[in-house]
């Protein structure tokens, strides 16, 4: 489908009407029904492939900020857009630029994170903001009100930037103390948490393995972790069986 479509109507300049009629006029009602059992989001779904809706991106990405301000988010695909385009308002900035996007991603975030309905719109996003590998510090103190957050999906985009971007050696042990603590009984929370373990495992196995011992998060994020360790290719038959002790009763 995507060779059809004529992606250049997206880098007209942005009007929120006829760029919305466009959108919309690519739904795909072949993929709805899957699409709306494994996201679980209460707003329309239009079955749009995450391909295209990168193509859409990458297509008017000069009008990024713009979008990003102003598109509303009923529909699923909305949302995702949103995420994208403030992803995008980081990408490919000099020195001084970068200096100033990060401001503006950081605004952005924060009026759109409490928005987000769905791990799909989070994980996507978060490992879009590539401008947060480059300026860590500047990131920590919306993560750290992403984690002390009461809604579920903002907490869960806490967690995904931790992982994405705090698990390296200058990092990780300042990750893994911030979510110690994080107990929750939001069940994306707790796969977000047992999959950060396990990519956590991957950097440096005596840390996370002190972590799991001695963590107050669910038991639920601690046996995902465990899960998820043994599923990885990347881990040796002798860690799977070791991890297996550290599982807790539910």
């Amino acid at each position: 489908m995507s060779n059809s479509i004529d992606f250049s109507v997206f880098s007209q300049p942005f009007d929120e009407q006829e760029f919305r009629r466009n959108v919309l006029a690519l739904r795909e009602p072949k993929n709805v029904a899957f699409d709306e059992k494994i996201l679980k989001t209460p707003k329309i779904v239009l079955g749009i492939r995450v391909p295209i809706l990168r193509q859409i991106v990458a297509s008017a990405k000069s009008q990024a900020e713009e979008i990003a301000r102003n598109l509303r988010t009923d529909y699923y695909e909305f949302e995702m857009l949103k995420g994208l385009f403030i992803a995008q308002v980081g990408k490919g900035r000099t020195k001084i630029e970068n200096s100033i996007a990060v401001d503006k991603v950081l605004e952005l975030l924060e009026n759109f994170v409490p928005e987000i309905d769905n791990w799909s719109t989070c994980d996507l996003m978060c490992g879009d903001l590539r401008i947060v590998e480059k300026n860590r510090e500047h990131f920590i103190p919306f993560i750290d009100k992403c984690l002390a957050s009461e809604r579920e999906f903002v907490i869960r985009v806490g967690i995904v930037l931790l992982m994405k971007f705090y698990l390296d050696d200058d990092h990780r042990a300042q990750t893994l103390e911030k979510l110690k603590n994080l107990k929750s009984d939001f069940y994306y929370v707790n796969m977000a948490l047992g999959w950060l373990i396990c990519e956590s495992f991957l950097h440096d196995k005596e840390q996370t393995l002190n972590f799991l011992e001695t963590a107050g998060i669910s038991p639920l994020a601690i046996n995902k972790g465990v899960q998820k360790i043994r599923e990885s290719y990347r881990v040796s038959l002798e860690d799977k069986a070791l991890v297996l002790k550290y599982k807790r009763q539910i």
